[in-house]
């Protein structure tokens, strides 16, 4: 998950001059920096936790809720796993477009 991100970042940044360009590429633009704060709040939570955890363990607390969590976490990265898939296809179809519409002009 955290690759996929630093990807996603990556190519967030090279591509931000084109969303100025085409609609496309801003309306993918848009989902792909929703789904990386998404996915980032999702790992900030997850480093949170940790550190709670660590605490309760030194102070001889039970962590609570530990089920709920755990339960919660899979759901949403379920859900952004799925929505990175999906971006990920629309990204592919719009670069692929996107060479197809420049191939004639790059003949000699």
């Amino acid at each position: 998950m955290k690759t996929r991100l630093d990807l996603m970042k990556a190519f967030l940044s090279d591509i931000e001059d084109l969303k100025h360009k085409n609609e496309v590429a801003k309306a993918i633009l848009t989902k792909l920096r929703e789904i990386i704060y998404e996915t980032d709040n999702v790992l900030t939570d997850c480093i949170l936790r940790d550190e709670y955890k660590k605490h309760c363990v030194a102070f001889g607390l039970i962590p609570s809720r530990s089920l709920l969590f755990s339960t919660r976490l899979a759901t949403n990265l379920r859900h952004i796993s799925t929505r990175m898939e999906s971006i990920e296809k629309s990204l592919g179809s719009f670069l692929r477009a996107s060479d197809s519409l420049e191939a004639p002009f790059c003949k000699g």
